[in-house]
């Protein structure tokens, strides 16, 4: 996929590539094996489509984590494979249009992820937000300052290595920190101060890259405005069915789990799986082989299911919303 504007095809590379414009390569309806890739993605090894909550509790159950209007926050991703571009984390205030990815048991229609997609849009965490952020711009806006990513200065976090900790003039990755699958991006962003309150709301996050013509997407369950921020309100009470969806039930796995021999593992304070304090239960659906566990951003222990109890889930700490990038394929 590409950029879309009157002169994006004739930018060339890496103009042409979705970072130049962002938001406007058409990624929405791009299709994945569990279901297009809409605004949360989707998620082929682990069967899961995250433009609705997942049964088993990977994405739109309730928030993770409480902000405050106002608020300084710092997120995290861990940079698999680094092909530069725009990272974005958006805000959406329309409830009505958020509930459609956080309803359990309904399918948003394309129609539907498309005014979500264009009200995240609208809600873009600008870089120059923060006080004393680097908000410098990649290498080429100093040749084409018309272009979208460029016109204006401090709109968008642009991978440019300030840090000179990647391997590229347009890396992403500004630390030294390793994480599971590579290295990690540290940004900090700013709650707007008129975001009204909601009890349960999405951090959308979408990369348009500069090496390659493709979009990643992820979203995050959070709260603001409704609790002490760093803390997940009690209780959250279940969003509001949108007008005239249908009243599905959750759908249940199409495979039976459990039977593996081995641990699903989502926290370890030691970095061992086998020595988890967070394992998944072992009729969950991402416990039923490693492919599964991996696809849930777990860590698999071999033998964990042969013959120890499968201790009790501890619950684990709160995190801050990391939110996964799922491909979108050339």
């Amino acid at each position: 996929m590409y950029s879309e504007c009157a002169d994006c095809p004739s930018r060339g590379f890496p103009g042409s590539n979705p970072w130049s414009a962002p938001g406007t390569a058409s990624s929405l309806d791009f299709e994945m094996p569990p279901g297009i890739l809409g605004v949360c993605g989707a998620s082929p090894a682990a069967d899961i489509n995250y433009n609705t909550p997942s049964p088993f509790g990977v994405f739109g159950a309730a928030p993770t984590i409480a902000y405050a209007p106002g608020e300084v926050i710092d997120v995290a991703w861990c940079v698999a494979a680094d092909h530069g571009g725009i990272p974005q984390y958006r805000l959406c205030a329309d409830e009505g249009l958020v509930s459609k990815v956080t309803t359990p048991g309904y399918a948003p229609s394309l129609q539907e992820l498309e005014a979500l997609e264009a009200c995240f849009q609208a809600g873009l965490l600008r870089c120059d937000a923060v006080d004393g952020q680097d908000c410098g711009q990649v290498q080429d806006c100093a040749a084409h300052p018309d272009w979208e990513a460029c016109a204006d200065p401090g709109e968008y976090l642009h991978c440019f290595d300030e840090n000179g900790t990647g391997e590229k003039a347009w890396a992403c990755v500004n630390t030294d920190e390793t994480c599971a699958h590579g290295k990690i991006q540290r940004n900090k962003l700013k709650i707007p101060e008129d975001f009204p309150p909601s009890n349960h709301t999405i951090l959308s996050f979408r990369w348009d890259t500069y090496e390659n013509n493709e979009v990643f997407v992820g979203c995050a369950d959070v709260s603001i405005g409704v609790a002490a921020a760093g803390t997940a309100p009690p209780n959250p009470p279940p969003t509001p069915q949108p007008t005239g969806a249908p009243d599905f039930a959750t759908p249940e796995p199409t495979e039976p789990a459990g039977a593996a021999e081995g641990l699903c593992c989502f926290w370890t304070d030691t970095g061992d799986a086998c020595d988890c304090k967070s394992p998944a239960a072992p009729d969950e659906w991402c416990a039923a082989s490693e492919e599964r566990c991996v696809g849930c951003g777990g860590d698999w222990c071999d033998g964990g299911g042969g013959g120890s109890p499968v201790p009790a889930p501890v619950p684990a700490p709160v995190p801050a919303p990391v939110p996964a990038p799922v491909p979108a394929p050339v």
